[in-house]
């Protein structure tokens, strides 16, 4: 059995995913713009996951490639900007491969 900072730690985790589902469920039921919800989408996935940016691309089904449709980097300094075509390699070819979601630890081209 679990220590008691053990548990208030789950539970707090727990908290902290159950306020995201809320957070997003009132973000897309209350804007039907698909490029504002992603973004805001991207925005509290960083803020819950506590990692520095969030991307979310679409599959272009006439090229193939994947089309940056929402990102969440206030650091980017320009190096990634939404429209962008990306070719899928590494993490996100892998994503797309399985359809599950991936966890990356730095950059990987």
């Amino acid at each position: 059995m679990g220590t008691d900072s053990d548990i208030a730690a789950e539970l707090q985790r727990q908290n902290s995913r159950l306020q995201l589902l809320l957070s997003l469920t009132n973000r897309i039921t209350s804007n039907l713009d698909l490029r504002e919800t992603l973004r805001a989408i991207a925005a509290n996935i960083r803020e819950v996951m506590q990692c520095d940016a969030v991307v979310i691309s679409l599959l272009d089904p006439t090229s193939g490639t994947a089309k940056l449709f929402a990102l969440d980097f206030p650091h980017s300094k320009g190096f990634f900007r939404e429209g962008q075509l990306m070719t899928t390699a590494g993490a996100g070819k892998r994503v797309l491969e399985t359809l599950k979601p991936e966890i990356v630890n730095g950059f990987e081209p």
